[in-house]
């Protein structure tokens, strides 16, 4: 019962106020942490990759209106970069773009290019569905940070990567499955009990109650595990699972979050975060 009205509650809170309330001393993190928090996403693609990105097409699917990753990838050498978002705005606002390119040069004075040739290096898209045809098997690596999770059209993206990735290319996804209503209880230890509590509670509903009660403001699908990996199949890729971390309680899945599913192992329905590389 207090899951359903704690759900109910934060979707009927107006974005105004949600946003206050996510930014202010209860919020997740401060916006002054991002370049730090984008640093760390960057490192990590990194990892994953394995190689330098010299020369490189790199998609970064579901960037957040920010370019900092951007940034990253073009000193690193790349040689064009795609960045995709619904809400991405900054190319198209001087100031915040000015801002974000000088923020990046005081802490990498050796940064090579201007803001014009920035600007020329990193294409912005709306959706992935906008990127022209002239990519097509021409990226070289395709990233996304606890993005998959949010995606209303998980074929539309698994398409995507099949129809955009170069031979030997990789596409490198870090998926959240946890009930993102509960994350705001994690910055404070005396509240982190209650987000663990909470970790799958979104599983518990049938589609019909689940709708009602996703927020669009952090709308989530709830694809487990196995969902990802039959959808890389079906478009010709293949998958590895390179992290994997399951939940330590009884996990509640209502039928119809495996409704459409074949095959399984039950154990993959108690992860909450996983890392998958496609090729």
């Amino acid at each position: 019962m207090f899951d359903f009205c704690y759900k109910l509650a934060r979707k009927s809170m107006p974005r105004f106020f949600y946003e206050a309330f996510r930014n202010s001393y209860f919020g997740r993190r401060k916006k002054s942490e991002n370049f730090n928090n984008y640093r760390e996403i960057f490192l990590n693609y990194q990892r994953a990759a394995q190689t330098d990105f010299k020369d490189k097409v790199v998609l970064e699917v579901g960037s957040g209106d920010q370019i900092f990753t951007a940034l990253f990838f073009l000193n690193q050498g790349c040689k064009t970069v795609i960045i995709v978002d619904p809400k991405l705005e900054i190319i198209n606002n001087e100031e915040r773009f000015t801002s974000c390119v000088s923020i990046f040069k005081e802490t990498y004075p050796q940064f090579p290019l201007s803001e014009s040739e920035v600007k020329t290096r990193v294409l912005s898209k709306k959706d992935l569905g906008g990127i022209p045809d002239t990519f097509n098997n021409g990226i070289d690596f395709i990233f996304s940070h606890t993005v998959l999770e949010h995606i209303q059209d998980l074929d539309g993206f698994y398409s995507s990567v099949r129809r955009l990735l170069a031979p030997g290319g990789m596409s490198f996804n870090v998926v959240d499955l946890s009930d993102h209503t509960y994350h705001i209880f994690r910055r404070f230890k005396f509240s982190q009990p209650l987000s663990r509590r909470g970790a799958l509670s979104h599983l518990r509903y049938s589609d019909k109650t689940y709708d009602f009660l996703n927020d669009p403001k952090c709308y989530m699908n709830r694809k487990p595990l196995p969902a990802h990996c039959q959808k890389a199949e079906t478009h010709g890729l293949k998958y590895k699972i390179t992290e994997k971390v399951l939940f330590d309680k009884k996990v509640k899945v209502h039928k119809d979050v495996v409704k459409e599913l074949g095959v399984f192992d039950e154990e993959d329905l108690k992860t909450t975060y996983f890392c998958i590389s496609l090729e």
